[in-house]
């Protein structure tokens, strides 16, 4: 019988990861079950902004399989997608990749659903388990591509 974790547990976990805690907590056990009882995240597209070398995002294909390390965070706002994907630039990852979800996911949770917390409402956890195919590409230029994966 797996353990049963309070409201409180949910919102520790939430406010430490929302707080930049990712690495301790990729892997919680709390935040899986939070998504798992939560209802599925249903926006227009789910957005998450990564940066990646140019060789990196040139080998990505279509049916390719995607798969993130641990839990993840994603926006119903495409623009703080792209802010991430280009604070987290460097020379040796020159290429903003958004990867985007169209419709949602049943394998996420909106941060924002517990009550009395002031978290991001655009804001959704990607369960760890969630694996995807990439569908479609779009080089937007250069240094910036949409991954549409389903």
């Amino acid at each position: 019988m797996s353990k049963q974790y309070s409201r409180e547990d949910y919102t520790k976990e939430l406010r430490e990861w929302t707080q930049g805690d990712y690495n301790s907590l990729k892997h919680s056990e709390v935040l899986e079950d939070f998504i798992q009882k939560s209802d599925p995240v249903r926006v227009q597209t789910l957005n998450r902004g990564v940066s990646m070398s140019r060789q990196q995002a040139e080998s990505i294909q279509v049916g390719d399989s995607v798969s993130f390390d641990g839990l993840s965070s994603w926006s119903s706002r495409v623009g703080i997608a792209q802010s991430f994907a280009r604070n987290n630039a460097t020379d040796n990852k020159p290429v903003e990749v958004i990867y985007r979800i169209k419709g949602g996911s049943d394998m996420a949770a909106k941060v924002g659903k517990l009550g009395g917390r002031r978290f991001d409402e655009a804001e959704s956890i990607m369960s760890s388990k969630a694996k995807f195919k990439v569908d479609r590409l779009k080089k937007l230029d250069s240094r910036i591509m949409d991954v549409w994966i389903k």
